[in-house]
C-alpha cells in the first residue's frame, strides 16, 4: 500500500479572496482508520494504485495520481 492521506477541515469558497484549495491539515494518514475530522481528505497514490472504501463506495486512485474526497468526522476509511 502506497497512501499518502492528508485531511484538511477548511477549503477557500468561490469568490472573494479565498483560493478553491484545501486549506488547514489536521490529519495524516496512510492506512486504515476513522477519521476525527470532517472536511477534505486529499490522497496520493505514490508507488501504486490505492483503493477507498467508505460509506460501502469503493474508490480506486491510479498510481501517481492525487484524488480529494468529502469526509466526516466519525467516518470510518478502508485503505487497500
Amino acid at each position: 500500500m502506497a497512501a499518502e492521506i492528508t485531511i484538511f477541515t477548511n477549503a477557500g469558497t468561490a469568490g472573494g479572496n479565498d483560493l478553491q484549495v484545501a486549506k488547514t491539515p489536521v490529519s495524516s494518514q496512510s492506512g486504515t482508520f476513522t477519521s476525527a475530522f470532517s472536511g477534505v481528505m486529499r490522497v496520493y497514490a505514490n508507488a501504486a494504485p490505492v483503493v477507498l472504501t467508505m460509506n460501502t463506495f469503493t474508490f480506486t486512485v491510479p498510481s501517481g495520481t492525487v484524488e480529494y474526497f468529502g469526509i466526516t468526522a466519525g467516518q470510518a476509511v478502508t485503505v487497500a
